[in-house]
């Protein structure tokens, strides 16, 4: 019995001993790859940044181990650049076929690297990756839809808008991620944009205002208006934000209509965009509607008049019950004058 102890105690110490070895192996070999792709690297980057100087061509003659660091070093680079030295990192990976194998990538079985690849098509800058990439906003993995969304708005793609939308209201893609891929694309997004404004889903209405209302234009006031009578409240409250940030003077007396609103939080929303717009004709109905019964829009109203004209505030009653928000801005603008 205490033979047959020690043999089997041996057989656990053999054991580990033996996984011991075998995971510092492991770490030896590690180190050991990782210092060779560090030496590759330094050797390389010469070579790298004269490709994104436009001095080097796809014909070169490189190793495949090569032209995959190589790869990678330019990926990375094209993160924090644009312009020509974009354009000539997308040329070397068309010439070389490095664009191919990085689109061939987005079928591979692990999804780290799917979304490896996602991403680094963004950065490469070649719009013969658009079609792939919307492919994978439908990727069973949401890291890979994630980097997905976010190249389509680094290559500037504007036939993904309205994909893009899609996710955002599907939540495939996390909504930051997804909004900030539709600014990234700018006014060239608009047109779709305009188009998402008139869908019959209301979410989709709500996400295309709030988008116009950061990338849109002057012009498009009138789209904006004409959903401060939506039949969804939400829309309703994102157009009035959107008309605040653009500043649309002539959204005034609609916005004032829409301080009549029944539902407190629409009003807050006019309150706050007639604020933004800064328009003095629109402070009698914000002194009204900042000592109203509801508190939110009351204090939006209240910091619309500070931010027209501090000087309303002068005459506002301290002992009057109802004028708490236009007492506290009141405060607020002595503070500000001090």
């Amino acid at each position: 019995m205490i033979a047959a102890l020690f043999l089997i105690g041996v057989a656990f110490t053999v054991a580990a001993l033996a996984l011991t070895g075998m995971l510092v192996g492991r770490r030896l070999l590690g180190g050991r790859r990782d210092a060779q792709r560090t030496e590759a690297e330094r050797r390389l980057r010469p070579r790298a940044l004269a490709i994104v100087d436009g001095e080097v061509d796809g014909s070169e003659v490189m190793s495949s181990r090569d032209a995959a660091i190589v790869s990678d070093l330019l990926a990375r680079y094209a993160r924090s650049l644009d312009g020509t030295a974009r354009t000539h990192i997308a040329d070397w990976f068309e010439d070389r076929l490095r664009l191919d194998v990085t689109i061939a990538r987005l079928g591979h079985r692990r999804s780290w690297r799917r979304a490896g690849a996602a991403h680094a098509l963004g950065d490469i800058g070649s719009p013969r990756a658009v079609d792939a990439l919307l492919g994978a906003l439908s990727d069973p993995s949401r890291d890979v839809r994630a980097a997905a969304a976010r190249s389509l708005g680094r290559l500037g793609a504007a036939r993904a808008v309205g994909a893009l939308i899609d996710t955002l209201v599907n939540g495939t893609v996390p909504r930051a991620v997804a909004g900030q891929a539709l600014i990234a694309l700018g006014p060239d997004a608009l047109p779709a944009l305009r188009t998402c404004a008139g869908s019959v889903v209301a979410e989709v209405r709500r996400n295309a205002l709030d988008l116009i209302g950061v990338v849109g234009a002057a012009s498009d006031a009138g789209l904006l208006v004409g959903h401060l009578r939506d039949a969804s409240a939400d829309v309703r409250v994102a157009a009035a934000a959107a008309l605040g940030r653009l500043g649309a003077a002539g959204a005034v007396p609609v916005l004032i209509e829409a301080l009549d609103d029944r539902l407190p939080f629409v009003r807050a929303a006019a309150a706050t965009a007639l604020g933004q717009i800064g328009d003095p004709s629109a402070v009698p109905a914000l002194l009204r509607q900042a000592t109203g019964p509801a508190p939110e829009p009351a204090q939006a109203a209240a910091h619309a008049v500070l931010r027209i004209d501090p000087r309303e505030l002068d005459a506002v009653d301290p002992d009057a019950g109802a004028a708490r928000f236009l007492r506290e801005a009141a405060d607020l603008a002595e503070l500000r004058a001090a």
